[in-house]
Formats: C-alpha cells, structure tokens, sequence
C-alpha cells in the first residue's frame, strides 16, 4: 500500500480506551487494555476498529483500521478492505487492501478476494485465490472453487473440491457432490451422500434424495423425504410431493402440498393443482 502512517503509541491508544470507560464500556475496554499488554499496539488497535465497527462508528473504525494495518496487522486490512466495500463503497481501496493480507499469508483475506476478483469476472485470478485458501482448508474457498470448476466444465476436480468439503461434513458440498455422482450414474454413492447430508438437515438433499428414490420406485420412502423438504419451504419439494399424493389418489394431501407450491409462483403446481380441482368437480376453484 502506499500510504503513510503516523506513529502511534501507546498512550493514544489509551486515551481512547479511556474515553470508552467513560461512556461505560468497562467489559470491552478491559479486553483492549489486556490485548495492548499482551499482543502489542497493532493488536489492541484492531480490537478497536472492532469495537467502532460493530457500533456502527465506521469512520472511526477505519481509522483505528488503518492504523492497525499500517502497522502490519493482516487482520486489520481485511476488516478495512470489508469496510470498504460494504460500507462506503469504495471498492478498488477494497481490492487492494485484501490483496495486501491475502500476499501476506492471512487464510480469510485470500478467500474474500478471490470473491472480489470473481464478481468482476475475474475468474482466473479469482480461483487462483480461491485454491490457495481452499489447499490451507478453507471450507468456503472449497465451493467456491468447486462451483466455479463444474460451471467451466472440469467436472473430475469439482468433484474432488466438493467431497473434501463434504468429507468435513459441509452439507451443501454433500449435496453437490451427490448431483455429480448421480449424473454420472453412480446412484448408490449419491444416494449416500444426499441420504447423510438430509438427515442433518439439508433441504435441498431431502428433495433430490426423494426425487431418486422415486425413480427407483420406492415411493413411500420418497413421501417421507418430500415431505421433510417441503416442511421446510422449497417449494418444488411440495410440487413433487404433491404430485405423488395425486397420482397415489389422496387428493385431499395433494391439493394441500400443491396449493402450498403454487402460493410460492411455483408454475408446475398451478397447472397441476388446477388439474386436480378439475378432476375433483372443484372447477370454480381454479387459480387463474
């Protein structure tokens, strides 16, 4: 970076410490005070920018921000680059100041500019960024990598980004590395990964482990994984559901789930739910 930092020493930090105690934040400035002593200026002015920051004192945070950076804290050029950018808007002091702490080794700086460099469709440089955090284990590096791999086509190491995310029980990366598998015919794996991530909870993998065993015919246990999706509010889980409840002729369950979908813009349901108030002599019922 270029610009130039005046000395700051301790007993600035202090005074501001100081002026903190006085409108009554004892707790948190204790925590300064101890960080100071403990880990030094740059620290215990980061601790600061923190502080301000999370109050909503921005123009004072990125001062303390600045200072803290100046002095080689890698923490602080991340929060200040974050500040800059959501904040104020000032997206290329941003860019610069995650490229600064990510040069310097620090895991999250790396990651948020390899985000930064992809939403300018940067995307070389960005997955450069986003490797090098994900080989130090940084899990949302990982899918991001992962995604942007499988989008370029590079389907085999997609896969491998997605399962080293999902081998540390990541369930969104469980579900991503099910689709591959299951579009490249390993089924029974799929169904593994969709079957572990549904049951802690993903919804998205409750819906696409349903949606397989359907088309294996076991219906019944598709319901149940319908079901748990659609409680959840995705809608094409209540479409599906719905649907295999019509087609099982409980027509009151189905035009539950399916008017649930369509109250959510999903079309299919519309169509099928006006289908089933036909069907059912409930034609004045049916959306327009």
């Amino acid at each position: 970076m270029d610009e130039t930092y005046e000395h700051v020493d301790d007993d600035e930090i202090l005074r501001a410490v100081e002026k903190l105690r006085e409108q009554g934040r004892r707790e948190e400035t204790s925590k300064i005070s101890q960080v100071l002593m403990e880990d030094g200026a740059a620290a215990a002015m980061f601790e600061l920018g923190l502080l301000l920051d999370d109050e909503g004192g921005h123009s004072e945070a990125e001062a303390w921000y600045l200072k803290a950076a100046g002095a080689g804290n890698l923490s602080a050029m991340l929060h200040l680059g974050l500040l800059l950018e959501i904040v104020f808007e000032r997206d290329a002091e941003a860019g610069r100041w995650y490229e600064s702490a990510a040069r310097a080794g620090h895991l999250e700086a790396m990651y948020e500019l390899g985000r930064w460099l992809g939403d300018k469709d940067q995307w070389e440089e960005s997955d450069e960024w986003y490797r090098k955090a994900a080989e130090l284990g940084h899990l949302q590096a990982m899918l991001a990598l992962a995604s942007d791999l499988k989008w370029m086509g590079n389907v085999g190491e997609a896969e491998t980004w997605f399962r080293r995310a999902a081998d540390v029980g990541d369930t969104s990366a469980m579900n991503d590395l099910a689709i591959i598998l299951d579009e490249s015919g390993r089924t029974e794996e799929a169904e593994n990964w969709w079957r572990r991530a549904a049951s802690e909870g993903n919804i998205i993998a409750a819906y696409n482990l349903g949606g397989l065993l359907q088309r294996s015919g076991r219906d019944n246990e598709a319901k149940s994984w319908y079901l748990q999706a659609a409680s959840g509010g995705d809608a094409d889980a209540s479409y599906s559901l719905g649907r295999l409840l019509f087609e099982q002729e409980e027509s009151t369950e189905a035009e539950s789930w399916l008017r649930e979908a369509a109250q959510q813009g999903h079309p299919g349901a519309m169509i099928e739910l006006a289908r089933l108030l036909r069907n059912t002599d409930q034609a004045s019922e049916v959306p327009l």
